[in-house]
């Protein structure tokens, strides 16, 4: 599933990627959410695939980086 703006709804069964807390909406609070659970000891997600921002089979700085960098600089806003 691609990341993008207008992939807001929730269908049972699948997930929204880079939805790290689970509210139906890509912010910079999943980015946090990421980070407090990869540094802090913050809760898991529900889905661990949402926070799996950029697909590469894991979760680490990495997916966090990938989100701000497309919430921050993306030119599609």
């Amino acid at each position: 599933m691609p990341l993008g703006r207008s992939a807001q709804r929730r269908v049972h069964g699948e997930f929204l990627r880079a939805d790290a807390n689970d509210d139906a909406a890509i912010n910079i609070t999943d980015g946090i959410f990421i980070l407090n659970f990869l540094f802090n000891g913050g809760p898991d997600a529900r889905c661990r695939d949402a926070m799996d921002v950029n697909d590469g089979g894991g979760v680490d700085l990495t997916d966090a980086v990938f989100l701000f960098n497309f919430l921050f600089r993306s030119e599609e806003h």
